[in-house]
C-alpha cells in the first residue's frame, strides 16, 4: 500500500500535533502559563480558609482610685454643714459671722462630690444626724472628723452658750483640716489632691478665726 507524501517528499503533520501552534500564542508562552497557573492552584489549594474575626472585648470602665477619699471628705463635709446650721439656729446672732464659713464648706462639698447638697434639717434632727458619722468604709480620719462635728452640732442646741458653740466649732475645723492634709498625702488624682490641699488651709483659716471668737466669748 503506497502513502501518500507531500510536496518535496516531506510528510504532512496532523493538525494538532506536538508541532502544532496555537492561534495567537506561540507554544512555550502557553506552557509557560499552564505551569504558572498550576503552581498558583496548588498554594492556594493548600493555605488554610480565613476564619472570622473574633468580636472585640468591650474594656471595663475605668475606677476611680480616690472614691473612697471622695465619699469620706464628703461626709465630712456635709456633717460641717450641719454643725454651722445647727450653730446659727441656736445663736442667730451668730449669722453674720457663720454664714460666710457655711457658704464655704458647700462649696467644699460640691467640689469633691459635684452636685451634692446637705437637705435643710430642723434643729432637732440636725444633731442625731450628724452624729450617725460617715458611711461604712470610710477612712479612720474621717470618723474622727465626723466625731468632732456631732460635738459642735450637739453643743448648739437652742439657749446654749455661743462660747461653747464656737469652742465646738473650733475643733471640728481643727480635725478636718488635719483629716483633709491626710486625705491630700494619699490622694491618686492631682486635682483632688489640689482640691484637698485648699481645703485643709480654708478650714485652718476658720479654726482660727473661731478660737478668737470663742476666747472673746468666754
Amino acid at each position: 500500500m503506497r502513502r501518500s507524501c507531500a510536496p518535496n517528499g516531506s510528510r504532512r503533520h496532523r493538525p494538532g500535533g506536538p508541532d502544532a501552534k496555537i492561534p495567537g500564542v506561540e507554544r512555550r508562552t502557553f506552557l509557560a502559563l499552564c505551569a504558572a497557573a498550576l503552581g498558583l492552584a496548588g498554594c492556594t489549594d493548600d493555605e488554610p480558609l480565613p476564619t472570622p474575626s473574633a468580636t472585640p472585648t468591650p474594656s471595663p470602665a475605668p475606677t476611680d482610685p480616690d472614691a473612697a477619699t471622695r465619699a469620706a471628705v464628703a461626709e465630712s463635709e456635709a456633717d460641717l454643714v450641719r454643725a454651722y446650721r445647727a450653730a446659727i439656729a441656736a445663736v442667730p446672732a451668730l449669722a453674720t459671722v457663720l454664714s460666710p464659713w457655711l457658704a464655704h464648706h458647700e462649696e467644699h462639698l460640691d467640689r469633691v462630690s459635684p452636685g451634692a447638697t446637705v437637705p435643710a434639717d430642723p434643729v432637732a434632727s440636725s444633731g442625731s444626724e450628724a452624729g450617725a458619722g460617715p458611711e461604712a468604709g470610710a477612712s479612720p480620719g474621717a470618723r474622727t472628723s465626723a466625731g468632732a462635728e456631732a460635738e459642735a452640732t450637739e453643743s448648739a442646741a437652742p439657749g446654749q452658750d455661743p462660747g461653747a458653740v464656737l469652742a465646738a466649732l473650733f475643733e471640728a475645723e481643727r480635725t478636718a483640716r488635719r483629716q483633709r492634709v491626710s486625705a491630700c498625702d494619699g490622694a491618686v488624682d492631682p486635682g483632688l489632691a489640689r482640691d484637698l490641699c485648699l481645703i485643709a488651709a480654708s478650714e485652718a483659716q476658720h479654726a482660727a478665726a473661731l478660737r478668737g471668737l470663742a476666747e472673746e466669748a468666754g
